[in-house]
């Protein structure tokens, strides 16, 4: 409502060069005349004087005076045939004035209020704030300058833009104000980089503005590994990384592009690894497998672009196991164990026990110390039954039977 006031006043303003003033059309048998400036800056002082005829005195007269925030009404006391009345206004514009007697107007005027030059921090909205190289998207940047009254200036009053490229040379464009506002445009460009924007206008100022032209889309990634042990061990990390990410003109994403890392083994979904790229580059590790497959991974990017596809096997490690019974103490012994190298397997590998007896049935997990592992069989299991066992190492599996004492 403000704004829709405002430009209201300042269209009337822009059309009004002189004075108008309405006949005296008074029925009563009396006249009166105001005299006005044409033209005032605003914060100065609007000289209305009076002149009346046959208006006995000390009789009131009411003078309205109007511009386009407020409405005021000013009783007067006729002493003499001319009077004369002050009124400052800060608020730029067309101020209406009529002189009104027992209800009738007897006369009215127009002063034009002026804005003062410009002054201090203008009012700015600067977007979108981001650009694609090469894009068709442009980013405006939009100023309004006011005077110190917080009035803004006429159609027509310059307001100079400046505008930096990616560090090159400061470049200025001089934009007329039109309906409060000046505003600049500003296209994409062939590479990555910021854009600094300014304005100013008389004495008002912007705080700087920027613009960042960001990377295109790639149309390609590539992956390949920098660590990489094949043993299905669970215990070691793989290490993928991407080369350096560019769009078609050369120009490197932006620090922080989200890169998917997507493994399959086979049809099987294996998981999802997420990564951002800094200087350009993404890298991501991942654990092992702890049994012998063949891992197919690829990298994606904005869900669209993906990369070339690693094939990864992994062997399993382990190459035999021994095992002994302990029926009085119920305890199952599992080693040597022993690694296609013929070492002890290391410290930490896994190894599984299942056990089965009726409807009982339970899974034990210890890791390899010294090449040995042992299993103490659980309260819950009768030792005087026979319960089914099965050992697994790696891609190794063998089942016996805790025989009966």
């Amino acid at each position: 409502m403000y704004i829709l006031f405002l430009l209201l006043g300042i269209s009337a303003c822009q059309k009004q060069n002189q004075f108008v003033r309405s006949q005296n059309s008074s029925k009563v048998n009396t006249s009166a005349q105001i005299t006005v400036s044409k033209k005032i800056n605003a914060g100065e002082n609007i000289i209305i004087r009076i002149s009346t005829k046959a208006i006995n005195r000390n009789e009131e007269v009411q003078l309205v005076i109007s511009d386009r925030f407020t409405t005021r009404v000013e009783s007067m006391v006729i002493n003499n045939n001319t009077s004369e009345y002050n009124f400052q206004t800060t608020s730029s514009g067309l101020v209406k004035i009529y002189l009104n007697y027992k209800g009738i107007t007897l006369d009215q005027a127009y002063v034009l209020v002026n804005p003062l030059e410009a002054t201090g921090k203008m009012e700015s909205s600067n977007g979108p704030k981001s650009l694609v190289v090469n894009d068709d998207v442009s980013s405006m940047l939009v100023a309004i300058p006011r005077d110190k009254y917080g009035n803004p200036m006429r159609n027509g009053a310059p307001v100079t833009f400046t505008k930096q490229y990616a560090g090159n040379n400061i470049t200025t464009t001089t934009r007329p104000v039109k309906n409060l506002v000046a505003f600049e445009i500003t296209n994409s460009l062939a590479q990555t980089g910021i854009i600094k924007l300014g304005a100013n206008s008389g004495q008002a100022y912007l705080t700087e503005q920027e613009i960042e032209v960001q990377a295109a889309m790639p149309s390609r990634v590539e992956i390949r590994t920098t660590n990489y042990n094949n043993n299905a061990d669970g215990r070691e990390l793989i290490q993928i990384e991407t080369n350096t990410i560019k769009d078609d003109l050369g120009n490197v994403v932006e620090n922080g592009t989200s890169i998917n890392f997507i493994v399959k083994d086979g049809d099987r979904f294996v998981g999802s690894y997420s990564s951002f790229t800094v200087n350009g580059r993404a890298k991501v590790q991942i654990q092992n497998p702890s049994k012998a497959c063949t891992w197919s991974i690829t990298a994606e990017l904005y869900g669209s672009v993906t990369s070339n596809a690693l094939e990864l096997k992994f062997l399993n490690q382990l190459n035999k196991f021994d095992y002994t019974i302990n029926k009085n103490e119920g305890i199952i012994t599992v080693g040597p164990v022993s690694t296609i190298h013929g070492q002890l397997a290391p410290d930490g590998t896994t190894i599984t026990l299942h056990l089965n007896q009726n409807t009982k049935t339970r899974k034990l997990t210890k890791e390899v110390e010294d090449g040995y592992v042992q299993f103490n069989i659980p309260s819950a299991f009768n030792l005087d039954i026979n319960i089914e066992c099965r050992i697994i190492a790696g891609d190794i599996t063998r089942e016996f039977n805790f025989i009966e004492r």
